[in-house]
């Protein structure tokens, strides 16, 4: 019975330990939503468009499921950054608000976005 004890006890270590060392990784790449369309590059940085126009550029940075946006749209008006949780599920990459003065930003970003292309 002692062993058996153990023996749970070592599986339930070992899996608490690998779920903990999982690291979800942010998918970059482009995702569209009806005429907008934004690409996530490796490097951090991010383009908005709609249509051919370009509507804004900026940086986000990933911690976990938290995403931290700064982009030229919000910086004219508005303090930066805009702080989110991200979920990738399915093709859809959803946001959900942390912190955003930036009314544009959150418009666009309360969507869910489908992609990556």
């Amino acid at each position: 019975m002692k062993k058996i004890l153990w023996m749970i006890t070592c599986i339930l270590l070992v899996a608490v330990t690998l779920s903990g060392c999982s690291n979800k990784e942010f998918p970059t790449g482009t995702y569209t939503r009806q005429a907008l369309t934004v690409e996530y590059r490796d490097d951090g940085s991010y383009t908005l468009m709609g249509g051919n126009e370009i509507i804004t550029e900026g940086t986000y940075v990933i911690q976990d499921d938290e995403i931290q946006f700064t982009d030229s749209y919000c910086a004219e008006e508005y303090a930066n950054p805009g702080i989110y949780n991200w979920q990738y599920d399915d093709g859809k990459l959803n946001f959900e608000l942390v912190e955003d003065f930036c009314e544009g930003r959150r418009g666009s970003l309360t969507l869910t976005w489908f992609g990556p292309k």
